[in-house]
Formats: structure tokens, sequence, C-alpha cells
């Protein structure tokens, strides 16, 4: 049996945190705290801004956008023959 090791260890207890997973909750902090308030700030600036900046926020507004409302995939209805598709509205 190695040095250090006692019979019954089953690893870390529980609850608790590993190193690379309490990193992970800080980095998510950060984006989802002091990031996002510059971020939101940053983007303000390009809205009341020319052109050129609104445009860059509204590309960067589609970008960001998509991480909290996904794309709607296209849906491709067919008919084949002569099947009568009957509409029923409440």
């Amino acid at each position: 049996m190695p040095k250090g090791f006692q019979k019954g260890n089953k690893g870390k207890p529980v609850g608790a945190v590993g190193k690379k997973t309490a990193q992970w909750e800080e980095l998510a902090e950060s984006i989802t705290g002091e990031q996002a308030e510059k971020f939101s700030s940053y983007m303000a600036e390009l809205w009341d801004g020319g052109k050129d900046q609104k445009r860059e926020a509204a590309e960067l507004y589609l970008k960001t956008v998509e991480y909290f409302k996904p794309k709607q995939s296209r849906v491709e209805n067919r008919q084949d023959g002569d099947t009568i598709i009957r509409i029923v509205r409440d």
C-alpha cells in the first residue's frame, strides 16, 4: 500500500470544489458581473455613435443574443398528392 494512503479513503469530501471548478466559477462570476457591465457600457457608446458604430453595435448584439436565444432551424413542409390539410383555429 502506498505511503500516506488510508484504507477506505474515497477521495474528496462530499461538496468539496476542485481547483479548476473554482476557477471556472470565478471566471463565470467575472463575465456575468463586472465584464457584463463593461460590455453594456461599450454597447451604449456604440449605439450613440455614428452610422459605422451603430452597424458594429448591431453586429455585436446579434452575435451576443444567440447565446441567450438560439436561432430556430428552418422547417420545410411538403405535401404529397391530394392530402387535405384542415387548419382549426380557436
